[in-house]
C-alpha cells in the first residue's frame, strides 16, 4: 500500500514538473510570437514609409 502511494506521488510530481515545463514552453512561444509580430510591424512600417 505504501509503495503504491509512493509511486503515485512520484508520478504526480513528475506530471507537475512536466506541466510546468509545457507551460513555460508555451509562454516562451507566445513571447517569441509577440516579438516576431513587433518585428513584422516595424518592417511593414518601414516599407510603407519608404
Amino acid at each position: 500500500m505504501n509503495y503504491y502511494f509512493y509511486n503515485l506521488l512520484k508520478d504526480y510530481k513528475s506530471n507537475i514538473f512536466f506541466l510546468i515545463y509545457v507551460f513555460k514552453h508555451i509562454l516562451t512561444s507566445i513571447k517569441a510570437l509577440k516579438i516576431n509580430q513587433n518585428i513584422i510591424k516595424l518592417l511593414t512600417m518601414k516599407i510603407l514609409l519608404f
